[in-house]
């Protein structure tokens, strides 16, 4: 989604603040969509909820994308009740809700319902002291694969350097 802009909303700033100094996090679990009764509009940091929220789904994955930032992805399924997305809510184990996207340039292009809406959203929250958001999915499936690659790939790296470093040594004694 490009249009529109994220907010914290003062709930979410509030709880981010208790959790500093703690062992506590804010732990961010659904996503919800609202269709803002019709009318697109700038968010305000004092919402405790979106205008008219439609549809809720846990987040089902989510991969860093540098500090303090991740791409969070959901899916509502074919046949959800259909809207036209105007509003998107990020809310906590809780139920409260800690950020938001909306605005008054948000289109009437996207809309739910006959078929599969994905979500993809970057959440930025580097205005944060790292460590105090966390996102309650599960890691990327693809990004996973990714650690792992690049882990084994180190992995071969350092012992060929070491064989190397042997066959160097050796030739040098000889």
């Amino acid at each position: 989604m490009t249009d529109g802009v994220d907010i914290y909303t003062n709930l979410g700033l509030r709880k981010i603040r208790d959790a500093a100094g703690t062992a506590n996090k804010v732990k961010i679990k659904f996503i919800a969509l609202g269709d803002a009764a019709g009318v697109p509009y700038a968010p305000e940091a004092t919402q405790t909820g979106l205008r008219r929220e439609r549809l809720r789904t846990e987040i089902e994955r989510h991969y860093p994308v540098g500090d303090n930032a991740w791409y969070v992805k959901a899916v509502f399924p074919s046949g959800s009740t259909e809207i036209t997305v105007r509003e998107m809510g990020f809310f906590d184990e809780d139920g409260d809700l800690i950020a938001l996207w909306a605005g008054t340039d948000v289109g009437n292009g996207r809309g739910t319902g006959p078929h599969e809406y994905l979500i993809q959203h970057a959440l930025d929250f580097r205005a944060v002291e790292s460590g105090l958001i966390m996102i309650d999915a599960p890691l990327d499936d693809y990004i996973d694969h990714a650690v792992l690659k690049l882990t084994t790939d180190a992995i071969q790296t350092e012992l060929l350097l070491k064989q190397a470093k042997k066959f160097r040594d050796i030739e040098v004694a000889a």
